[in-house]
């Protein structure tokens, strides 16, 4: 390992500081488990500076707050999985860091990290996205919130400039009385392996509960960046929650999506299983009022 330095942040205005300071030689690192592995295989050229962010107290843990549930980005996964804010406001987030690696890398590895990687597949992006969440992003130029869903350029690629950019939040509305959300995923193994596929939905439900009045679809990796499928959910928008609309809509998300064959699944057979865990999803989100209507 060839860094410069390795300092322990205090603040989220040391951090900006520092990156200010260095000058694009610096780089933020929490958990680490995404950024060593690039590191050692030759992601970054030259020394850096590493800026050690895990024990700043304003990134850190899952609040209430204003409306919004508040998640810092230096919150780890085990945090995630185990919120009782996020088990009832936010499930699909807390299923989907329950998933990640073992629970040795869950206790480390953070969901800043997870999403500034940039991996369209990723165990807690997709989730974000399906509930509609954004990130707060810090410079020395100010902070500004940006939806997670335009955070991806390409595979690996964020639109985040680690060298001179900080995400230190994310914030979504939670899910109310008469919504829900759900993860489902697709691995070779159950545990401690990289995803074929990551579905979530995030769904809310008219007064009466029959309607959908509200829904988010996303999955990965069946695009080079984590995909909302939105002509999916404009046919469900205002659509009874019946089991013959959530079918339609599943298989034109299997339509619309467009992944590539890998040693985690070929492409067709990623096409497939999108419906297949679409449906899933719907099916758990709805299982709390009842489940699918009669048309």
């Amino acid at each position: 390992m060839y860094w410069q330095d390795y300092r322990v942040m205090k603040s989220i205005d040391e951090t900006i500081d520092q990156l200010e300071r260095y000058q694009g030689n610096a780089r933020v690192v929490a958990g680490g488990t995404d950024l060593m592995v690039q590191y050692r295989e030759g992601g970054w050229n030259g020394k850096v500076v590493l800026l050690d962010i895990s024990s700043v107290p304003e990134i850190q843990g899952v609040k209430e707050d204003g409306g919004w549930i508040n998640v810092g980005a230096a919150t780890t996964m085990r945090e995630l999985a185990e919120s009782v804010i996020l088990r009832n406001h936010g499930r699909a987030l807390s299923m989907g860091a329950l998933h990640v690696g073992s629970p040795q890398i869950r206790n480390v590895a953070t969901i800043g990290g997870n999403v500034v990687n940039a991996q369209p597949g990723a165990d807690t992006s997709i989730p974000l996205i399906a509930l509609g969440a954004e990130a707060k992003i810090v410079s020395s130029r100010g902070g500004k919130w940006v939806l997670v869903e335009n955070l991806f350029q390409d595979i690996g690629r964020s639109t985040v400039d680690p060298s001179s950019e900080l995400v230190t939040h994310f914030r979504f509305r939670p899910t109310g009385k008469r919504g829900s959300s759900s993860v489902q995923r697709l691995a070779r193994r159950r545990a401690f392996t990289l995803p074929s596929l990551v579905v979530a939905v995030a769904v809310e439900l008219d007064d009466n509960l029959r309607s959908l009045s509200n829904v988010r679809m996303a999955a990965g990796p069946v695009a080079k960046t984590p995909w909302r499928a939105k002509e999916a959910e404009e046919i469900l928008i205002g659509s009874p929650a019946s089991a013959s609309m959530i079918s339609r809509a599943a298989s034109l998300a299997k339509t619309k999506a467009q992944p590539r064959s890998s040693l985690r699944g070929g492409a067709e057979y990623r096409k497939e299983m999108t419906e297949i865990l679409m449906k899933r999803a719907f099916e758990d989100c709805l299982k709390p009022f009842g489940g699918m209507v009669e048309e």
